[in-house]
Formats: structure tokens, C-alpha cells, sequence
């Protein structure tokens, strides 16, 4: 299978935007953190490293495979997750199995707050490599 994680990203991000305009909370919340996990996952196979073993870890994606990739791949460097509170909360906190919650357990402000961060980190590392050229949205 040939994983496209910034298209995956890409789309993800306008999904939970529409969900959250619908006041879809718990999933535009769900979707936010495939955002960020995308994003991360994308730039860690443009350094030439497989993202796919580190499954959903979205916290180790963050930290040590992104400083591994940074490493591996030192052209790289200048696309850093920007550090907020609301990336610390999801990269903490979200987790793949919140498709199973019974819907309203995840409240607006922090569907808000999740999906600032997965804007965040969608723009450092999605779009700013687009816009360098090193990545396309196709």
C-alpha cells in the first residue's frame, strides 16, 4: 500500500473543520489528531524513515521519531512543530480509539483547542513544505 500521509493530512483537516462547523465535536476532535498525525508522519517519510511502525503514537511520533528524522535527514530540520499547549493536550491525550465514545464526550472548547493545534502543526509541516516545493497536496 502506497500511504499518501500529506493528502491524508490535507483531507483530515478540511473534514474536521466542516464536522466542528457542524457542531460535530467529538469527531471533528477525532479527525484533528489524524491531522497531526499526517503532518508528522509526512515529514518523517520525506527524511526516508518509516512512520507506519510507529501505528498512532502520535506523543512518540512528536518526539523521538521526529528528532530521529531530523537526524537522518538534516534538510528537514526547519519544519518544527510549533509548541502550544493545545499540541501538548492532543498529542497527550488523543488516541484512535476515541471512534468508539459515545457521541458528546468531547465538549466544543476542547474540539477548538484540537483542532488550533492540528492547524499548527498542519501548516509547519504540510504547507510549508509545499510551499518549498519539497512536498505537493495532490
Amino acid at each position: 500500500m502506497n500511504e499518501d500521509f500529506t493528502a491524508a493530512a490535507a483531507r483530515h483537516w478540511n473534514d474536521a473543520g466542516i464536522l466542528f462547523s457542524a457542531g460535530r465535536f467529538d469527531n471533528a476532535a477525532y479527525l484533528a489528531g489524524y491531522v497531526v498525525e499526517c503532518s508528522l508522519k509526512s515529514l518523517i517519510k520525506s527524511a526516508g524513515l518509516a512512520p507506519k511502525p510507529f501505528s498512532h503514537a502520535v506523543k512518540t511520533l512528536a518526539g523521538d521519531v521526529l528528532l530521529l528524522a531530523c537526524i537522518a535527514a538534516p534538510s528537514i530540520r526547519r519544519y518544527c512543530l510549533p509548541t502550544s499547549a493545545q499540541l501538548d493536550h492532543l498529542a497527550k491525550n488523543w488516541n484512535p480509539e476515541m471512534r468508539y465514545w459515545p457521541t458528546g464526550q468531547v465538549a466544543k472548547v476542547l474540539a477548538e483547542d484540537w483542532i488550533t493545534a492540528a492547524g499548527e502543526a498542519y501548516r509547519a509541516l504540510v504547507i510549508e513544505r509545499v510551499l518549498d516545493g519539497w512536498s505537493d497536496l495532490s
